[in-house]
């Protein structure tokens, strides 16, 4: 039998256990929803927060893996409403969901995995009202 998420947070993410048991009834959840959607409830999504260096995009991209989803981090501050071609828009994101849904083998089909994946914004906490990608990398 597959491990579950649970098991493999807690096999490779270390000193962060409510968080494990957080994330793992949210992945629940979500599932849970995606199985038999209700339209009067929305589904559920997270905010990690944390300290640089956590472990917060890690624990991410094991639950994925344990999951055989795809996962894609994106930098928020690359993120655009439309138009420029150096940064990411919504359509973009999702482009680069189904090509990794694509590339890698699993057991579903890509479009399938794609529709279950995950998409981490990190850096989120970077982003301020009215700067610009250059104005935030500046800050760093």
């Amino acid at each position: 039998m597959a491990e579950s998420v649970q098991e493999a947070l807690s096999r490779l993410v270390i000193g962060q256990d409510r968080a494990i048991n957080a994330l793992s009834r949210l992945i629940d959840m979500h599932f849970a929803w995606s199985s038999a959607p209700d339209p009067l409830h929305r589904p559920p999504n997270a905010l990690i927060i944390g300290p640089t260096g956590t472990g917060k995009t890690h624990a991410i991209k094991v639950a994925a893996d344990a999951l055989d989803i795809p996962c894609l981090v994106v930098d928020s501050t690359r993120l655009v409403s439309t138009g420029s071609s150096a940064a990411l828009s919504l359509d973009g994101i999702l482009h680069l969901l189904v090509k990794r849904a694509r590339s890698s083998k699993g057991s579903a089909a890509p479009e399938e995995r794609a529709a279950r994946g995950i998409i981490f914004l990190d850096e989120f906490d970077k982003l301020r009202y009215g700067k610009t990608t250059e104005d935030t990398a500046a800050v760093q």
